[in-house]
């Protein structure tokens, strides 16, 4: 069992690009919770397990796993794997081709993590590798080589051997990209709850959603060798802050955008310009702020601009107050707004905006809420098994479609093909950075 000193995790690192991997410029520290490096194949995320597991060496920072210092540049500290207690399984590894699932057992056993390099008796070695594959479901196979498992097999019997050793800490890069279906979920689960049960904390890296969500409690998105924060597992999948967050965690709907002023943005590719209604924070704030200056006006804002200029007018033909944004060229944009409100001031940073297909709504939000309406226009509807897939310009000035979806248990691909307009609680759009 993994001492508990070991749940607590430090990775900081920079290392330069060579010739065996990319520039690295980390900074991921995590108290509780097991982590997972979401990225592509060059996010840089087989180089910083490789950096923990000792295999490569950065050129400066700290790696800690609790009390254990596993490096650390400014001490000159720098622990070999050997000593690390680190169980590496890499993307491609294999079994030993010319020993049986049980010799590849005994490797492992023979010296079980200890930093004496002591081994068990024989008595005691064969009924822990009679457990060990008890445990993941190998009875029976220990005298195969590994050409006669299965590709599940294979899997559990590395993962078998490398828990044989005892590691403090797992990292798993990617192990599962040959499996699919019920039986990559079958095994997701199995050695989740086996590594939960002995307690030792994990990393594992990779860039298949359904993979990210079965192993993670924390995610952080490593794109271009740098990491872009930690979240919890739910709370990126729900609000990602980065493009490249985004992308990863599925959303369908996503398209670069140019900031006009502090409160507005033009979206090229939608014909859309976009406002966000303030929070309560930011409006307390403001309040406070009223009372030692002038309130800053954000109509003459808009108008300094030359792209959009803002008037107040009937929204939807009833008594509440809606703000018109009309570009020069083309034809008005209506985002409605309860009476009284103001605009919030947009992050400084912002580069894009993304919607999910599944959080568009066929019926007007209830009063009080802020949302965008969006006309359905050039619809095409893809039917799948279980959704149906709806594709559309949300105006005359839109450049590519945005992508709505529906459960059938919802609305048949008749009634869906009737609908004009959409729309998008301002709640629901997601902001990101670079």
């Amino acid at each position: 069992m993994a001492p508990e000193n070991t749940k607590d995790l430090t990775i900081r690192l920079r290392k330069r690009a060579d010739g065996t991997g990319k520039a690295l410029d980390v900074d991921i520290r995590v108290s509780g919770g097991n982590l997972c490096l979401f990225g592509d194949a060059d996010s840089g995320r087989s180089e910083v397990l490789r950096c923990i597991a000792g295999l490569d060496k950065p050129d400066e920072g700290r790696i800690a796993l609790g009390d254990r210092v596993l490096f650390d540049s400014m001490e000159e500290s720098c622990l070999p794997p050997a000593l690390r207690r680190v169980g590496y399984l890499a993307e491609g590894a294999g079994l030993f081709s010319r020993l049986t699932v049980s010799e590849n057992l005994r490797l492992a056993l023979s010296g079980g993590g200890r930093e004496d390099g002591s081994s068990p008796e024989k008595h005691a070695l064969k009924e822990a590798e009679d457990s060990i594959l008890r445990d993941f479901g190998l009875d029976g196979l220990g005298g195969l080589l590994p050409e006669h498992l299965s590709k599940s097999q294979t899997v559990l019997a590395l993962f078998a051997r490398m828990l044989a050793a005892k590691p403090s800490l797992v990292l798993l890069d990617n192990p599962f990209r040959d499996l699919g279906g019920y039986e990559k979920a079958d095994i997701l689960e199995k050695i989740r709850e086996k590594l939960t049960k002995e307690r030792i904390p994990w990393i594992f890296a990779g860039n298949d959603r359904d993979e990210i969500y079965a192993m993670g409690d924390l995610v952080c998105v490593l794109h271009e060798g740098k990491s872009e924060g930690t979240k919890k597992r739910d709370a990126f999948f729900q609000s990602p802050e980065t493009l490249a967050g985004a992308i990863l965690s599925g959303c369908e709907n996503l398209a670069p955008v140019t900031r006009l002023d502090a409160f507005h943005v033009t979206v090229p590719d939608w014909g859309q310009v976009l406002c966000f209604r303030r929070t309560e924070g930011q409006a307390q704030k403001e309040t406070e702020e009223e009372k030692t200056k002038e309130e800053p006006d954000p109509a003459k804002a808009e108008e300094k601009s030359g792209a959009v200029k803002a008037q107040e007018k009937t929204a939807h033909g009833e008594a509440e107050k809606g703000l018109v944004l009309r570009r020069n060229e083309g034809e008005d944009i209506a985002l409605w707004r309860p009476p009284g409100e103001r605009w919030k001031e947009l992050p400084k940073d912002i580069a894009a905006v993304g919607i999910r297909a599944e959080d568009f709504l066929l019926k007007e939000p209830e009063e009080g809420s802020a949302y965008l309406a969006l006309p359905v226009r050039d619809r095409k509807i893809r039917e799948e098994r279980s959704t149906l897939d709806l594709a559309f310009l949300p105006g005359a000035q839109a450049k590519k479609p945005l992508h709505l979806r529906m459960q059938k248990s919802e609305m048949n691909k008749n009634e869906l093909n009737s609908v004009e307009k959409v729309y998008i609680s301002e709640n629901k759009i997601l902001w990101l950075r670079d």
